[in-house]
């Protein structure tokens, strides 16, 4: 039986496990990935509060509002005041998507570069409002069995 590459593996597990929206642009480890139309590409990291983050394969010069888009948009509660920016060099860069304009996107990312987007308090609080009722539920409880003692 011939061996199946590590890719050839995750592919297919991928697959099994229903991952139709699953990206698949595995990184060669190269900085810049030069087209047949000879446009450069590169690898960008997209983490955290977006339908689909993953790994991109995307255009050099992309903006900000495009690479949310090909990760399927923030989800409702993500915190766009403040977009970090990881770079290879360890430096962090915190973006303020909902301030930007246009005209001053012009965010250049780097190879391997990864933007993180958090979730906001208020999508945490509403998030997690069960915990809330169920504590208040117990002390409720609580208090009725200790009035019927």
């Amino acid at each position: 039986m011939e061996k199946i590459s590590k890719y050839s593996f995750f592919i297919l597990v991928s697959i099994i496990l229903g991952g139709n929206n699953i990206n698949f642009n595995i990184p060669t480890g190269e900085n810049y990935i030069t087209g047949e139309d000879g446009i450069k590409r590169i690898y960008v990291n997209v983490w955290g509060h977006v339908k689909y983050p993953g790994t991109y394969l995307v255009y050099e010069d992309i903006d900000m509002a495009t690479l949310l888009s090909m990760a399927g948009g923030p989800l409702d509660g993500a915190k766009l005041s403040k977009i970090k920016i990881m770079s290879q060099d360890n430096s962090v860069k915190d973006i303020n998507f909902e301030n930007m304009s246009s005209a001053s996107n012009s965010i250049k990312f780097k190879p391997y570069d990864t933007i993180s987007i958090e979730p906001s308090l208020n999508f945490y609080i509403r998030d997690n409002a069960y915990i809330l009722n169920v504590f208040l539920q117990l002390l409720t409880l609580g208090i009725t069995l200790n009035n019927n003692n």
